[in-house]
């Protein structure tokens, strides 16, 4: 029995039934059965390529590792359970956050800060950067003074608002909204 792994954020296996050989018909019925632990986002597919192989598909919900067990008629195959390594997806907008102080409330003409969290579409956090972010500001209200790719799926940015009252901050992740933009501010008058 032969397995082979995909690297991609969806993965998929590619099982081969002892015995037969590529391309040669299988004269039997075999039950294909295979459960991933942590549980996947959706259910598990098993489809009979109809040549000896089949392919088990699923889509992983945590970073890290899934086992794998695979079974033909009840027997493990190969060396199941097997360890399949699972790498967060590409960042997803509207799964990703933003978070601080500078999402709530200001003080006018100082310095506020806050944090955008990349996430995958399963809500994982990721560790690498790389994507666009951008904040946007009614021009003349406030300005960004800095806006930095940390390199590890944070970004960091920095603000200043110039007038008291309310502030719209839309906060964007490769052109799209985060979860919970635009973030309505607060900006008060400085203390004395």
């Amino acid at each position: 029995n032969n397995i082979r792994k995909n690297e991609n954020t969806s993965k998929s296996l590619t099982v081969r039934s002892s015995g037969l050989r590529e391309n040669q018909p299988k004269e039997r019925h075999e039950r294909v059965e295979a459960s991933v632990m942590p549980a996947p986002l959706d259910e598990v597919a098993v489809r009979d390529n109809g040549d000896g192989t089949y392919d088990v598909r699923f889509s992983p919900a945590v970073v890290g590792e899934c086992v794998v067990r695979v079974s033909i008629n009840g027997d493990p195959i190969g060396a199941s359970p097997h360890l399949v390594p699972v790498r967060a997806g590409a960042a997803s907008a509207r799964h990703s956050s933003a978070f601080g102080k500078a999402l709530v409330g200001v003080l006018v003409n100082e310095l506020a800060s806050f944090f955008v969290q990349a996430r995958d579409a399963a809500g994982n956090a990721l560790h690498a950067g790389g994507d666009v972010a951008d904040v946007l500001i009614a021009a003349g209200a406030a300005r960004v003074v800095d806006l930095r790719d940390q390199g590890n799926g944070m970004y960091h940015c920095a603000l200043i608002a110039f007038e008291p009252g309310a502030l719209d901050v839309h906060v964007r992740l490769n052109g799209a909204h985060v979860g919970g933009s635009p973030f309505n501010v607060r900006v008060i008058a400085a203390r004395i």
